[in-house]
């Protein structure tokens, strides 16, 4: 199982007999081969079998070029009805050379946990520790795609509390809007946050929150200041504001345009700056 031969389609062949021989004949869970690192999600079905071997599963993915492809598919589509927890995790450990399938698997999978889902906790919490670099842009993708999901991803992020690695991406409009979202619900100090930002990534981050406020700041008039429903308030516009204005370790020609953009603002965000 441990590597791939040549003849990529007899391989798979003896891998599908081999998955339906006794254990006492072939056996995948032997030592010599490598196991999933499932953690808890172990103990989510009684009968894993042969799929809790990472060798196994890279080579699956290894083996599905272009002519096994929509085979060794089928394969997992069947086996993913079934246990599509230790599938999730085990596509999510491999480090294929061939990434066609994992990435489509992967793609299927993932999002079914990121959305609510009775096991979602304990599935993403494993999948981080396994890769967490492919979790996280997964839920850059799912906020790409959909922005209502941010209000999901926070809640993962403080279950599996990695909530302050999240707020580390940069430069990112994700990181900014989840920040906000987060102090909204008094998980963060925004403006401690904010200003720690611009001392640290400077005019990469200015230019974001520039783009950001350019945005935000259009649809105040004639609204609430105090809104508890918005997800970014007059309040919020306040804290950024303040602390763009108040620091000057970025670029003049960026200092510039803030003031612009502070110039172009509502009354009602002025007001309340003057007065904070």
């Amino acid at each position: 199982v441990g590597s791939v031969w040549k003849n990529k389609s007899g391989q798979l062949s003896f891998i599908a007999l081999a998955l339906d021989a006794p254990p006492d004949i072939i056996n995948f869970g032997s030592p010599l081969l490598r196991s999933v690192n499932l953690g808890p999600v172990a103990s989510l079905h009684r009968n894993i079998n042969s799929w809790a071997c990472l060798d196994l599963i890279e080579i699956m993915l290894e083996v599905a070029d272009e002519e096994n492809y929509q085979t060794v598919r089928k394969i997992f589509d069947s086996v993913c009805k079934n246990i599509p927890e230790v599938i999730c995790v085990g596509v999510c450990e491999a480090k294929p050379k061939n990434t066609l399938l994992q990435k489509d698997l992967v793609t299927q999978l993932l999002p079914t946990f990121i959305r609510p889902h009775k096991n979602s906790f304990i599935v993403l919490n494993q999948v981080y520790q396994v890769n967490p670099i492919l979790l996280v842009s997964m839920f850059l993708d799912s906020f790409m795609k959909d922005q209502t999901t941010l209000r999901r991803i926070l809640d993962i992020g403080q279950e599996l509390k990695i909530l302050p690695s999240l707020l580390e991406l940069q430069p990112s409009r994700f990181a900014i809007e989840l920040a906000v979202l987060a102090a909204k619900r008094d998980h963060l100090n925004l403006e401690f946050w904010i200003n720690a930002n611009i001392d640290k990534h400077k005019d990469m981050f200015v230019q974001e929150c520039l783009s950001f406020l350019s945005e935000k700041v259009k649809a105040f008039i004639g609204v609430d200041k105090h809104d508890k429903q918005a997800n970014f308030s007059i309040d919020h516009a306040v804290l950024f504001f303040k602390a763009l204005l108040s620091k000057r370790v970025y670029s003049p020609q960026l200092y510039e345009q803030v003031q612009i953009l502070f110039q172009q603002c509502d009354g009602k965000i002025k007001s309340e700056l003057k007065g904070s």
